[in-house]
């Protein structure tokens, strides 16, 4: 009996192990990064979701023009409710997001509670508000820079900017 046969047999079986194994490594990898990539496109909506759910907007309306007071302390808890969402959507984001994701995400975390400082910590906020007009401005600058930078580290093209008075609307 020769021994080549058996020889080449072992060699194949060897090779066809050593490419099956290859192949749930690459294919396991893959599932990895699709996995992740899907569970950081959930993370960003909710993350934005919940800085748009600001009520900061409409309730210094309602505060300015006088307004039902529980029409405001609505709009407050809503608000404190989308802020601290944000929070709990942050820490995964610290988990599984770049660097820079996460750097965007806390500076528009202080941004968004800047607004809600100005909006709701006050007696009743003036007319003119100086203050809380520059709190919106780098809200509105820190939620394009969230959307540009979530958009490169899933390498999509350039984002459209964020229009301004697109938050969920009034009660």
């Amino acid at each position: 009996m020769s021994v080549v046969p058996s020889a080449i047999s072992a060699v194949a079986a060897s090779l066809a192990a050593a490419f099956a194994g290859m192949t749930l490594y690459i294919s396991g990898r893959r599932e990895n990064r699709k996995w992740l990539r899907e569970a950081l496109i959930d993370a960003y909506v909710e993350y934005l979701d919940a800085s748009f759910a600001s009520r900061g907007a409409y309730a210094r309306i309602a505060r300015v023009e006088g307004y039902d007071a529980s029409v405001c302390t609505e709009m407050q808890a809503r608000t404190d409710e989308a802020y601290c969402a944000q929070a709990v959507v942050l820490t995964r984001l610290r988990l599984i997001a770049p660097r820079k994701v996460v750097s965007a995400a806390e500076a528009l975390h202080l941004a968004d509670g800047a607004v809600m400082r100005t909006t709701f910590e006050r007696e009743r906020p003036p007319i003119d508000d100086d203050e809380w007009a520059a709190a919106r401005d780098k809200q509105h600058l820190a939620q394009e820079h969230f959307i540009r930078v979530t958009r490169q580290s899933l390498r999509l093209g350039q984002s459209s900017s964020v229009m301004r008075g697109f938050e969920v609307p009034g009660p």
